[in-house]
């Protein structure tokens, strides 16, 4: 019986390491979902989002909404409310400053977020 409670905890402590991650992911979804809705500027198919994106605004920026929501929700159940909320907030203003200074460069790319994302989960799970 202690080892099947054992093998709970390990589980639960895994999922809960690799949830900043996914807060991380879910956020950059989220807002890349808002960032494809601009009218402003010409925004560069890079990840082949960005034309479905333009021609439906109202369900993209209803699923990015959703993501970012979802992201703000690990959040807070991670680091409870306070923490949660500031933390979404700083990790909400790192993604909106890569994404808006990268995309246009070419840096970031599906084989670099592809890349970057698994990494993170990895050591995340790891270390």
């Amino acid at each position: 019986m202690s080892s099947s409670g054992t093998l709970q905890q390990f589980l639960l402590m895994q999922t809960c390491n690799t949830m900043v991650s996914f807060i991380f992911i879910l956020v950059f979804i989220g807002f890349y979902l808002w960032y494809g809705t601009t009218k402003r500027i010409e925004v560069q198919n890079v990840f082949g989002v960005e034309a479905w994106s333009k021609q439906n605004p109202r369900v993209s920026k209803l699923l990015g909404s959703l993501g970012l929501l979802a992201g703000c929700g690990l959040a807070i159940a991670q680091f409870g409310i306070g923490a949660g909320i500031f933390t979404f907030s700083v990790v909400l203003m790192t993604i909106l400053s890569l994404v808006i200074l990268f995309i246009p460069l070419g840096i970031l790319n599906k084989p670099t977020f592809l890349v970057v994302s698994l990494l993170s989960v990895i050591f995340e799970t790891l270390l």
